[in-house]
């Protein structure tokens, strides 16, 4: 049969069958089949999946462990706290708690209120005289009666009034003895100019004629003081072998150094009050003056505040007061005090 006579569905079946035929040809011949126990067998679990199976399967009871351990803390926080809130409730413990921390914040914040309300509230009547004297730092407490006085001289200490010598002034501190680094002050000390003072209070008949009175007020407070005696004293130590007594110590000394100063002032004495006295508890006013009685001399006045003066109180004359040792040489005396201690206060 010809080319020509086959149909298109021979022709076609020949070239496939040789297609087939060049492919046999190029591949070569097949391996023959390999037994079966040479074979994969796939029905047995692979070496590496066995393990990482096994891995898997071991982080996961950890992690269930660990899932189990955590729930197992907090359920035993969560009674603890149940019990202790019981516990409290139970106790009434609670309320005590919150009242200690109550009192704790009341403590530390109402006094600091209170005490800032009370400072504006006492201070609001500086405001005026802050405006007046704008260059002017008004100490804490001073008295609105002398806030003029203050504002036209920061120098001023004082006010006082002696009605026996018609004396009514401000003192500054130039005239007045002031406590060193801000001390307590139990004698009040004032240097006057005026010597008037001597002739009104010079001896026992004088004082027994006299008011016994003096006001005074260190800007603060007011006081009333009551006369009580006084002396003369020296101000050059070469009248009393070296010596000065330190009458003028304002400062509040300790229990031993106060009475040997009261007891030199009592001492010293030209008259004596009679059933009147002092004492280291007593806050007094000491008023030295310029004296007639001797050159280079100052004529002192006690006082001793009180809350109302005793104008029946009377003096007599101290028979033997202590004097200076130019006074003893000048009367032929000898002094009884030449070996006495020369008290000077620490």
């Amino acid at each position: 049969m010809s080319d020509k006579d086959k149909s298109i569905e021979e022709l076609l079946a020949e070239f496939e069958l040789q297609k087939e035929k060049k492919a046999q040809r190029e591949l070569g011949e097949l391996e023959p089949p390999k037994r079966r126990e040479e074979m994969i067998d796939f029905s047995k679990p692979d070496e590496n999946e066995e393990n990482f199976d096994s891995a898997d399967e071991e982080k996961s009871k950890d992690k269930k462990k660990l899932n189990f351990d955590f729930k197992k803390i907090t359920a035993s926080i969560k009674a603890f706290f149940k019990k202790a809130a019981k516990f409290i409730l139970q106790k009434k413990v609670l309320l005590p708690i919150f009242a200690v921390i109550l009192v704790i914040v009341l403590a530390l914040t109402v006094p600091n209120a209170v005490k800032s309300y009370n400072y504006k509230q006492k201070t609001a009547y500086l405001k005026p005289y802050i405006e007046k004297y704008p260059y002017v730092t008004f100490p804490d407490g001073i008295l609105e009666k002398y806030c003029d006085a203050y504002g036209a001289d920061a120098n001023t200490y004082a006010h006082i009034v002696i009605d026996d010598i018609k004396l009514d002034t401000m003192i500054t501190k130039q005239q007045s003895e002031t406590p060193k680094d801000g001390k307590a002050v139990s004698n009040f000390v004032v240097y006057l100019d005026d010597n008037s003072l001597e002739e009104a209070y010079k001896d026992a008949a004088a004082y027994n004629s006299s008011s016994k009175a003096v006001s005074f007020s260190d800007l603060y407070n007011e006081y009333t003081f009551q006369v009580v005696g006084a002396f003369y004293t020296n101000t050059k130590p070469e009248d009393d072998d070296g010596y000065v007594f330190p009458y003028n110590t304002c400062e509040k000394l300790e229990p031993n150094d106060a009475l040997k100063l009261i007891n030199g002032i009592k001492n010293r004495f030209r008259y004596k009050t009679v059933d009147f006295d002092i004492d280291r508890s007593d806050t007094l006013l000491t008023i030295s003056c310029p004296a007639d009685f001797r050159t280079d001399y100052r004529f002192v006045l006690v006082c001793k505040a009180v809350e109302r003066v005793n104008t029946d109180i009377q003096a007599k004359e101290n028979p033997e007061p202590h004097l200076t040792d130019s006074e003893y040489k000048e009367q032929g005396i000898k002094n009884p005090y030449q070996f006495a201690e020369k008290w000077y206060p620490n």
